[in-house]
């Protein structure tokens, strides 16, 4: 890859797949993207989600009580996104405390503005096949409908649709990120 100069993702995830060997069972190992199957793994969705950023860093203000919730911004012209973790690695099944989140969200543009607010989540029940996976038993040998219930789970997924609003309302945005979660909070500017 040095030599040719050859600098693109898709080189760097296969050297770094795992595939030295072929996988046995779905979801097996950790540093697969995605199984046996095709099923995209949920980190797959982690890195579709960094891909939805936009180049310039902002700052971002995250309230949040009783549990530590990583947050980072970014911008264009067109487009604020914020990225929200609540991460809890001692609480690998999830059971940890729940955030409750407020953001205030300041965009570049004149109050009035119309945006397009989307919410992307991935956690237990949004953008994740593993989840779904397990709810059918971990199959060794998954049938048709039960290949085609996982692949509906594996893509990124928004918690709720699309709101349109001014940017004046975009100053106290409130929901819970679950243990484990990540948000990614993307505002786009109206024409």
């Amino acid at each position: 890859m040095r030599r040719e100069n050859d600098r693109h993702f898709a080189s760097f995830t296969f050297c770094a797949s795992g595939y030295e060997k072929p996988p046995a069972h779905d979801f097996m190992g950790y540093r697969t993207l995605d199984t046996k199957n095709g099923f995209h793994k949920p980190l797959l969705n982690a890195y579709k989600l960094l891909h939805k950023l936009a180049p310039e860093l902002v700052p971002v203000e995250v309230s949040s009580s009783g549990v530590s919730v990583a947050a980072f911004a970014t911008r264009d012209a067109e487009r604020v996104t914020v990225v929200l973790v609540n991460y809890q690695p001692d609480q690998f099944q999830n059971r940890g405390a729940g955030a409750p989140i407020r953001l205030n969200l300041t965009p570049p543009w004149a109050p009035g503005t119309r945006v397009l607010v989307r919410h992307w989540r991935i956690d237990d029940q949004h953008s994740n096949a593993y989840t779904a996976f397990k709810e059918l038993g971990s199959p060794d040998h998954p049938t048709a409908e039960q290949i085609a219930t996982i692949k509906q789970r594996m893509e990124l997924e928004q918690l709720e649709p699309p709101r349109s609003l001014t940017t004046a309302a975009l100053g106290n945005l409130t929901f819970a990120l679950p243990c484990n979660a990540v948000s990614l909070i993307e505002v786009t500017r109206l024409p």
